[in-house]
């Protein structure tokens, strides 16, 4: 399926704000859509987190 939307969500050791924004898209988006998730140089929990998606 081809994304409609795209989003970006940018984080630097946030983990628990993107742990809650990557959640929240993917329960409430409807549409077909990408998320991009730029990390600028996060310490370990966050980058942990990351690779897990």
């Amino acid at each position: 399926m081809i994304p409609v939307v795209s989003l970006v969500l940018l984080t630097w050791n946030a983990l628990e704000y993107t742990r809650i924004t990557i959640e929240s898209v993917r329960r409430f988006t409807k549409l077909p859509c990408e998320l991009v998730v730029v990390d600028n140089g996060s310490e370990a929990p966050t980058v942990e987190y990351l690779r897990t998606l």
